[in-house]
């Protein structure tokens, strides 16, 4: 998640957004997968949420490069143009959103308490963080 820019997002943004961006590569599309027949959260949940925040946009990226954490979305503040969104500051991992209870509580923290980003529930925040 160095790269800061997601130059080609089709978007005309001046104000600051929340930009939900949600890996994926291989593997976390695989893991996304395999939870759609249970009774796994797909990214429904999360879409419907990020549509009822005014200030928020999700999006679906390459892959963010961090395998190891399982499903992850980049969470943080973004601003852009027709050249696309970049992140206006290092964004927040929220690791193994394939998981139910993870997928659910980012879906809820939209909903809720975002854009505040520091306001991230310490269960999503990225281990040690």
């Amino acid at each position: 998640m160095a790269d800061h820019d997601l130059s080609g997002t089709p978007s005309d943004v001046d104000d600051p957004v929340l930009l939900i961006a949600t890996c994926g590569g291989h593997r976390c599309a695989a893991l996304h997968r395999l939870r759609r027949g249970d009774d796994g959260v797909d990214r429904a949940e999360l879409r419907e949420a990020v549509g009822h925040q005014p200030r928020a946009v999700l999006l679906t990226t390459g892959c963010l490069g961090r395998c190891h954490d399982g499903g992850v979305a980049a969470v943080g503040w973004a601003t852009g143009g027709r050249e696309g969104l970049r992140w206006r500051e290092q964004p927040v991992a929220v690791t193994e959103i394939h998981l139910v209870d993870r997928a659910r509580a980012l879906a809820q923290w939209v909903c809720g308490a975002a854009p505040r980003v520091d306001r991230l529930p310490r269960r999503l925040r990225p281990r040690g963080g």
